[in-house]
């Protein structure tokens, strides 16, 4: 085959993907507008509040105690999680970071610690966010 031959077989198979990528887009275009056509019908706008914040822990964990058959809840977390004292936002968007020690250990072999550090995390919050 010459390269005159090559030339424009290579010319005809990016003119064809160019034309398989210009219709992608115009139904892309197409199916953009009727999703935002139908915004009206399935949703409603609302205000929310959003907390979102991550804490590096440092591989610690807060000492829980029982008063009365209630948890009490670390002040530091407390304070972090509901600045206002009584209101909670609607959304919470939280991140630990060190929940373990980063050695070589815990970050590539050690799962149960993680899992139980990370389950401690998520129940501690749990009942800070649930508090009367």
């Amino acid at each position: 085959m010459s390269n005159k031959a090559i030339e424009r077989k290579s010319q005809t198979n990016n003119e064809i993907l160019s034309d398989i990528e210009q219709q992608y887009e115009t139904k892309q275009q197409w199916l953009r507008e009727q999703m935002r056509l139908k915004i009206p019908e399935f949703t409603r706008p609302c205000k929310l509040s959003v907390f979102c914040g991550t804490w590096n822990v440092n591989d610690k964990i807060f000492p829980i105690t029982e008063d009365n058959n209630n948890i009490k809840i670390p002040a530091k977390l407390k304070d972090w999680l509901l600045p206002d004292d009584t209101i909670l936002a609607d959304l919470y968007a939280i991140g630990f970071q060190e929940v373990v020690d980063l050695n070589t250990l815990n970050v590539v072999l050690s799962n149960q610690k993680i899992n139980e550090r990370l389950q401690y995390w998520k129940e501690l919050v749990e009942e800070c966010l649930t508090l009367p």
